[in-house]
């Protein structure tokens, strides 16, 4: 656990320094993967089911096909995505070099926000700010890299 947060800390720090190059005002991340207390995505740490498997893995298959997915898919930091139900759902490989597993599933907000999901990995990333009209296409591929890489996958 130790050196998780050794990572997470050299993580943020390394994203706070690439996104003040980028000219944001404030970043906060955090990368956290399932500790033995906290085994599967969908349970609380003390064990508590808040979620079952299928319905997370319902939540994320895709739902879009022909020319809605492609429309979805027209915006460049979709181009590996698909939607499901409230999230955006990874199904393939795109120009926007993530290295997130298929299946990865979160939500970008319009502010630049990012919640991603990784469960074949069981990593969870949270990065927030607040800028209007972000470059999601260039930094959030990066952002999940980082944190995907410092946690040695």
């Amino acid at each position: 656990m130790r050196f998780s947060r050794y990572l997470i800390n050299h993580l943020s720090l390394s994203l706070s320094a690439f996104a003040n190059r980028l000219f944001f005002s404030s970043v906060i991340i955090s990368s956290i993967p399932n500790t033995p207390q906290h085994t599967s995505f969908g349970t609380s740490p003390d064990g508590v089911k808040i979620l079952s498997k299928s319905t997370v893995n319902l939540m994320r298959t895709n739902l879009l096909f022909g020319n809605r997915l492609a429309s979805f898919q027209c915006w460049a930091s979709n181009s590996e995505y698909g939607y499901g139900y409230g999230v955006r759902t990874k199904i393939g490989e795109g120009w926007g070099g993530s290295i997130c597993s298929i299946g990865e599933f979160g939500w970008d907000g319009a502010a630049g926000s990012l919640l991603s999901i990784d469960p074949e990995r069981e990593i969870s990333i949270v990065y927030m700010q607040h800028v209007l009209n972000p470059r999601l296409e260039l930094y959030h591929p990066t952002i999940k890299n980082l944190a995907v890489l410092a946690l040695g996958y």
